[in-house]
């Protein structure tokens, strides 16, 4: 059995009377390329921090590589952490931050070259050797924080909110960047973000996070479209919630009652006849049409609004219900898309209907 690299048994750590990381346990692999997700405050940081040794656990268990690193100093762990705000040494050049480590560690000058230069191909900024940290834009400072941590070949590398400083499409450049740099080396990455769209890009195993407890683990695949609470539906991707209540319970389909309609939904083995439920149905699984269309729900409704995001088109529809439903479909020069005032029908399938249990 293939034993993890990181293991974090039953961690609780408190700042007086309040848990600010929550009975949490987790196993991370060699080679994962891990997301931290889940709202300010929620103990992401902490735990991060708590793994690097910045901050020791109330109680619990923290193991690397098989070995218990609680009272360990971050020095003496083989891991690295990347910040937000970089901390590279201003009176040092490029070439200098990514060999500082290095040269504390007294690697003889011959490795050190080799290794930075490496390290600096790898990241895209052969060439920036002598350029002084004040002349880097914001993308290139992250590139050499994140050059500085993995020259020490680190058994992982954490990262926290590494992306948060920067301009839109820098950090979508480097959140590719980033997956590239993973696939490469093959190393240990935990990455601390409460951007869900980045964590998804990023990821290949989401950790949702609330009120420093573990909500739900899996890829982005799995959370997005089984989220296992209302909270995970919330708070990963657009979402419609609606209050329903279980009309019947059956081996294709569970009936839920929403205002006077009823809806089939996936089946859910959990549910009770009579139970008050959430309905979740994400906007792009919504289909709109001016006649009905072939779906197992079916429900008329009226555009309410209309929102261009260039690669989407966002419509709000009134059905009668307590909420607009949003629908999400693919952005295009359309002038014969429906247009708000427009009476449409909405169509969706069973199975992209999840019942949560509140």
């Amino acid at each position: 059995m293939i034993s993890p690299i990181i293991s974090i048994q039953q961690v609780t750590r408190r700042f007086g009377q309040t848990p600010a990381v929550n009975d949490f346990s987790l196993d991370i692999m060699q080679g994962e390329l891990v997301a931290l997700l889940g709202p300010s405050g929620c103990g992401k940081t902490t735990l991060l921090r708590i793994i690097a040794g910045f901050d020791e656990p109330t109680s619990g268990s923290v193991r690397i590589e098989g070995h218990e690193m609680v009272g360990i100093p971050p020095h003496r762990r083989p891991v690295n952490m990347v910040f937000q705000k970089y901390a590279l040494f201003p009176h040092l050049d490029v070439y200098e931050n990514v060999a500082f480590g290095l040269g504390l560690s007294k690697r003889p000058a011959q490795e050190i070259h080799k290794r930075v230069s490496q390290t600096l191909d790898l990241v895209r900024l052969a060439g920036f050797e002598k350029r002084r940290t004040a002349q880097l834009s914001g993308g290139e400072a992250q590139r050499v924080a994140l050059a500085r941590a993995l020259v020490m070949e680190p058994k992982a590398l954490l990262l926290d909110e590494p992306l948060g400083a920067l301009d839109l499409k820098v950090r979508q450049q480097l959140e590719t960047e980033l997956r590239r740099i993973h696939s490469e080396l093959g190393t240990t990455f935990i990455y601390v973000t409460h951007d869900q769209s980045e964590a998804m890009t990023v990821s290949n195993r989401l950790v949702i996070m609330d009120h420093g407890r573990l909500i739900q683990e899996g890829t982005p695949q799995e959370v997005y479209y089984n989220p296992n609470c209302i909270f995970c539906a919330s708070f990963v991707g657009e979402s419609n919630l609606l209050p329903a209540r279980v009309v019947g319970v059956g081996q294709e389909a569970t009936l839920v009652r929403v205002g006077e309609r009823t809806v089939r939904a996936r089946p859910n083995p959990q549910a009770r006849e009579g139970q008050a439920v959430s309905l979740l149905i994400r906007p792009e699984v919504l289909s709109l049409d001016r006649q009905a269309p072939n779906h197992d729900n079916i429900l008329q409704g009226e555009i309410i609004d209309v929102t261009f995001l260039g690669s989407s088109i966002v419509f709000r529809v009134d059905t009668g219900w307590d909420k607009p439903l949003q629908v999400q479909q693919a952005g295009k020069d359309d002038p014969d898309l429906p247009k708000r005032g427009e009476k449409v029908a909405l169509g969706w399938s069973s199975y992209d209907t999840l019942v949560l249990l509140e």
